[in-house]
């Protein structure tokens, strides 16, 4: 990626990074890629998936373009998105498949807008677009004020009303760090999702997919931090694990 400036930010407590295994301020083995200050890469558990809804798989920031033609007349629809690997090659198919159809009618195809479109589609396979931020992804800031934090909810202070023994035999017991202090940091989620807590794990999908189709930032200009608190409630109810320790925290949480 020559000209374009790399980095990496503490996928858990969003800290910048300068190397190493871990975080130096949180000590979390997790980090973000970032391209001229823009997020471009995320590991699995940090952001679901916005086509499949997966958290189980590292996300990539991808582009795509959708060239109509005819005659004289282009247009090029940029679409973006974070996506796991398999969503990456289902969505550069099916707009490599679309240019080829629709986007070789007219004259300046030929010349420049098909050429440009089909480099475009097939560098989405492998490496984000050259300007991220012109295609919408996240900020460096934008993600780190996303993240969850240890003292939200009074997260920290709740949970040292149980003795260890509680809490190792607690859902919360099988949890790594950055897991358990995700958890430990969330509130609302279902209502975030539009679902009851009694909601089968296809329910939660189904909403959370509807959500993202309303709240994506191609479609809705300011839905950036919806969209954020949404793919939060999505990777922890979408997560066995997480979701029944999760409950189990509503549950402890409720007045006696």
């Amino acid at each position: 990626m020559s000209g374009h400036t790399t980095s990496l930010l503490c996928g858990t407590c969003g800290t910048p990074r300068t190397g190493g295994d871990r975080c130096a301020e949180c000590g979390s083995n997790l980090s973000a890629n970032l391209q001229d200050g823009f997020v471009v890469a995320l590991p699995a558990g940090s952001m679901a998936c916005e086509r499949c809804g997966t958290t189980r798989r590292p996300v990539r920031f991808r582009g795509w373009v959708r060239l109509s033609s005819a005659i004289w007349w282009t247009r090029a629809d940029r679409r973006a998105a974070y996506v796991c690997g398999p969503c990456a090659q289902v969505r550069t198919a099916g707009a490599l498949l679309y240019s080829a159809a629709f986007g070789w009618l007219a004259i300046p195809s030929w010349f420049v807008h098909g050429w440009r479109a089909l480099a475009t589609n097939w560098r989405a396979l492998v490496a984000p677009p050259a300007d991220p931020a012109a295609w919408g992804a996240r900020s460096a800031s934008d993600f780190a004020n996303g993240l969850p934090h240890l003292d939200a909810w009074h997260g920290a202070e709740f949970i040292e009303r149980f003795d260890d023994a509680t809490l190792w035999a607690s859902p919360l017991g099988p949890l790594d760090e950055m897991q358990r202090r995700t958890v430990l940091a969330a509130s609302s989620l279902y209502e975030t999702l539009g679902v009851a807590p009694v909601a089968s794990e296809e329910q939660l999908r189904v909403a959370y997919r509807e959500r993202s189709k309303t709240l994506h930032p191609d479609v809705h200009a300011d839905g950036t931090e919806e969209m954020i608190r949404l793919n939060q409630a999505w990777s922890i109810l979408g997560h066995a694990d997480m979701r029944a320790a999760y409950d189990w925290l509503r549950e402890q949480r409720q007045p006696a």
